[in-house]
C-alpha cells in the first residue's frame, strides 16, 4: 500500500451511457477540489483505460483490478466494489465523477476519521428541501432495507474488505440476488439496492449513519437544471436563482463542467 494515508477516489468511465466529456468532469471536480484544500488532497482516478485520461491534475490513475463488470451493459457501478482493491489509501472519500467539493476536503476527512464505512441518508434539492424518494415503487421500503445516498460515501479500507467482497458477489450475481430478493426486486441492476443489502446482511445499518458531514445538495434530480434555472458560478459556490450553494455538491449529468473548469 502507498505511503499516501487518506484521499479522494473518483470513479470515472466514459461509456455510451456517459452524457459529458469524462476527463471535462474530472478537471471540474479536480480544480475544484484543489481551489478549496487547505494542503494538498490526494486523488485518485478509477477507470477501465487510463490512456484516456491525460492533463489532468490527480496523483494516481488506477485502471480496474479485474476488468470492467460493465462491459456489455455500459453500467459502471457495478465495478464499484474495486474501488477497495483499486485505492492507494486507506482512508477515501468517494466521489461521483459529476460532483464538485466547494470546501476543504481536509475537514471532511479529519471529521470521518475513525468510522469506517459512512453513507449519507439525507440530499437536499437547490432550495434545501429534502429529496424523497421519486420512484413510484420504494424498492428499499418494500424490502424493509436503509436507503443511503451514494454520490459521496467514505470507508477505511482496513475495515471494510468483508464488505466489499460481498458487494463484488452480489453484483457478479444480481439475476440470483433478485429472484431471492422476490416481487419487490428493482426489474433491472440497481446498485443502490444492493449497497443497502450488502449493508443489512452485515448488519452494518447503524454504523454507516452519517452524522451530516456527507449531506449534499443533488442538481442531479432537477433534469437540465442548466436550462431551467438562471444560475451563476463562483469560486466557493454556485447561485441558483436567489440560492447560494456551497459544501459537496452533485451536478448531474447535464453540470457545468467546463463553466467551472473556466472559472477555476
Amino acid at each position: 500500500m502507498s505511503e499516501q494515508t487518506e484521499g479522494v477516489v473518483i470513479l470515472a468511465h466514459e461509456t455510451p451511457r456517459t452524457e459529458y466529456n469524462i476527463q471535462t468532469a474530472i478537471n471540474s471536480i479536480v480544480k475544484s477540489i484543489r481551489a478549496h484544500q487547505t494542503n494538498h488532497v490526494n486523488i485518485c482516478v478509477v477507470t477501465h483505460q487510463s490512456k484516456w485520461l491525460t492533463e489532468i491534475d490527480v496523483d494516481n490513475i488506477v485502471e480496474f483490478k479485474f476488468g470492467d463488470a460493465g462491459y456489455e451493459d455500459g453500467n459502471t457501478l457495478k465495478n464499484m466494489y474495486q474501488i477497495w482493491h483499486c485505492s492507494p489509501y486507506e482512508r477515501n472519500l468517494v466521489v461521483g465523477v459529476d460532483t464538485i467539493i466547494l470546501q476543504d476536503v481536509n475537514e471532511i476527512l479529519n471529521n470521518l476519521r475513525g468510522q469506517r464505512l459512512v453513507f449519507p441518508t439525507r440530499r437536499k434539492t437547490y432550495n434545501n428541501n429534502i429529496v424523497t424518494n421519486p420512484q413510484l415503487v420504494d424498492f428499499h421500503e418494500k424490502l424493509n432495507l436503509k436507503p443511503m445516498c451514494t454520490d459521496f460515501w467514505y470507508f477505511e479500507r482496513s475495515q471494510t474488505q468483508d464488505w466489499f467482497d460481498l458487494l463484488g458477489l452480489y453484483s457478479a450475481n444480481w439475476n440470483t440476488v433478485a429472484d431471492q430478493l422476490g416481487t419487490y426486486a428493482p426489474p433491472n441492476y440497481d446498485n443502490d439496492v444492493l449497497i443497502s443489502l450488502v449493508t443489512d446482511v452485515l448488519d452494518m445499518n447503524e454504523e454507516v449513519t452519517d452524522l451530516g458531514i456527507l449531506e449534499y445538495t443533488d442538481l442531479g434530480i432537477h433534469g437540465e437544471w442548466t436550462k431551467k434555472f438562471n444560475y451563476w458560478i463562483k469560486p466557493n459556490l454556485i447561485k441558483i436563482e436567489n440560492f447560494a450553494i456551497g459544501g459537496l455538491v452533485h451536478l448531474g449529468r447535464k453540470g457545468p463542467f467546463k463553466e467551472i473548469i473556466n472559472d477555476y
